[in-house]
């Protein structure tokens, strides 16, 4: 077989690990860790939203606003329901 033979659905996954857009970065990292993947596509209600890779989640955790802005975003829902 020669490469102009190749095709993608001989290669892809047909069991799908996604996510949740509301799932935290960690829960995320340990997912892909876990199951060995770096790439995860986020769904909601069956919509396919966009992916999330590796290189997302390791620039988000080393960005400090991003934990600024986690921060703001957990407080203001305390606020919300206390």
């Amino acid at each position: 077989m020669t490469n102009a033979q190749l095709l993608v659905q001989d290669w892809m996954r047909t069991e799908v690990i996604t996510v949740n857009p509301e799932l935290h970065v960690e829960r995320a990292w340990e997912l892909m860790e876990r199951q060995r993947v770096h790439h995860l596509p986020v769904v909601k209600n069956g919509q396919l939203l966009g992916i999330v890779t590796q290189g997302d989640l390791k620039r988000a955790v080393s960005d400090p606003a991003v934990g600024a802005r986690a921060t703001r975003r957990e407080s203001a829902a305390g606020a919300a329901t206390g």
